[in-house]
């Protein structure tokens, strides 16, 4: 039990160091979001309880997937930027192609994580792909959460004494 834990960790270890590349490609920027990808990982791999096999065709796959989702993203926000500063001065035809390539925005995420599902079914149990999703939602929820307190840690405390 106590070697597979170290493989497991050297393992890991090893997707962490070649996800760098990853990280560095999607920008994420900041030793902050490269604390939180590392927090990531750690978490989907002890959450999914992936084995070092397993980690090991998981993750170039969960990175492809979300660079897609990224670039995705990065669209959505200069759509919707470029929409905040004229929105006022388009005409309801730019309006509702605005609508529709939003629409057509979801339906492209759709498709890529159907896409992802898929090669997950290829490689991993289905169990594991369900892990996967009750870990990306706890991810997320985790993630807000400790954000939410960091937030209130920042703002500045008033006090009721005003002497």
């Amino acid at each position: 039990m106590k070697n597979n834990t170290l493989t497991t960790i050297i393992i890991i270890l090893f997707i962490c160091m070649s996800s760098v590349g990853m990280t560095q490609k999607r920008e994420l920027g900041g030793p902050q979001k490269e604390k939180i990808e590392s927090y990531k990982i750690a978490f989907f791999t002890r959450q999914m309880q992936l084995t070092p096999q397993e980690a090991t065709v998981f993750w170039p796959l969960y990175n492809q997937y979300m660079e897609s989702i990224d670039v995705q993203k990065e669209n959505r926000r200069e759509s919707l930027r470029d929409a905040k500063e004229s929105l006022d001065k388009m005409s309801d035809e730019e309006v509702n192609k605005l609508i529709d390539n939003r629409l057509l925005q979801a339906e492209t995420a759709l498709i890529e994580r159907k896409e992802f599902v898929t090669a997950l079914r290829k490689v991993l149990p289905a169990k594991k792909i369900v892990q996967y999703f009750k870990a990306e939602e706890q991810f997320k929820r985790k993630l807000m959460e400790k954000m939410n307190e960091q937030k209130q840690q920042q703002r500045p405390q008033l006090n009721d004494d005003p002497y």
